[in-house]
């Protein structure tokens, strides 16, 4: 994969003010906020320009441009993941695991 990356980056790049750009992701651990699909642990994400356009397992696209993202997690429609991340444990800062009786 490390191989395939600058070229990925410059495929990628070259087309980012495409609107109608396909970009499949494939393979990755789909977390939805979709209550039917769930977390799909084997998936993928077809984006069309900068839009999710379907998620699903073995979606395939002829015009796409293919991402193999195995082994990732995949969030569509999530803004900035890895702040919010953090920024949910620092809601209740004094609800810790070490607060538990139990753990003392």
């Amino acid at each position: 994969m490390t191989g395939q990356l600058p070229s990925m980056l410059e495929t990628l790049t070259a087309a980012e003010h495409d609107p109608d750009r396909l970009v499949l992701l494939t393979g990755g651990t789909v977390v939805t906020m979709d209550p039917a699909l769930g977390t799909l642990e084997r998936a993928d994400v077809l984006l069309r320009g900068d839009r999710i356009a379907e998620v699903g397992p073995g979606l395939s696209v002829a015009d796409a441009i293919v991402v193999d993202v195995s082994g990732s997690i995949v969030a569509p429609g999530f803004v900035d993941t890895h702040r919010h991340a953090w920024q949910a444990q620092m809601r209740h800062p004094r609800r810790t695991r070490v607060d538990e009786p139990a753990l003392r």
